[in-house]
């Protein structure tokens, strides 16, 4: 891949970096910047739309990562602001997630937001392999604090 750096065909490679990263401005920044270039692949511009809908669930599955474990329930409207959905369609986005298993959990209708357990795991770059570290280390002074008031209790 970076053979394709310093070449006309260096922006194949930043659009696969964003599709890596689940970086959905930056995917659709080099949509509009290369779109010339874009008409010109045949297969890109057949998958436009199922692979502007890819993005998004990857962008959605980022916003999940990066929220903490313990609170991991997320209005639409910063499901909306991350994914570049439509708030009156952004369920239809969650809807879709859930079913092709990229994430579990509930959707509130009423107070307009997902509450989700899980999230399928994926390539990890260094940065959320840090914040994957720091997460555990906050879950062991967690399960610490409460041994210690346990044990507490009991003597």
């Amino acid at each position: 891949l970076q053979s394709l750096q310093n070449t006309d065909k260096a922006w194949m490679l930043k659009l696969m970096t964003c599709f890596s990263k689940g970086d959905i401005q930056n995917y659709e920044a080099l949509v509009t910047a290369h779109r010339d270039d874009l008409a010109k692949c045949n297969l890109l511009v057949q998958n436009a739309a199922f692979l502007k809908r890819k993005i998004q669930l990857l962008a959605l599955i980022e916003l999940i990562f990066s929220k903490n474990v313990d609170n991991r329930t997320i209005s639409f409207s910063e499901i909306c602001a991350n994914t570049n959905e439509k708030l009156d369609t952004v369920e239809y986005l969650l809807l879709q997630a859930l079913s092709l298993d990229l994430i579990r959990g509930e959707i509130n209708q009423v107070k307009k937001e997902m509450d989700v357990k899980w999230v399928l795991p994926r390539v990890l770059n260094r940065t959320q392999i840090a914040s994957m570290a720091n997460q555990i280390e906050n879950w062991k002074d967690k399960v610490n604090d409460t041994v210690k008031n346990y044990t507490y209790d009991i003597n």
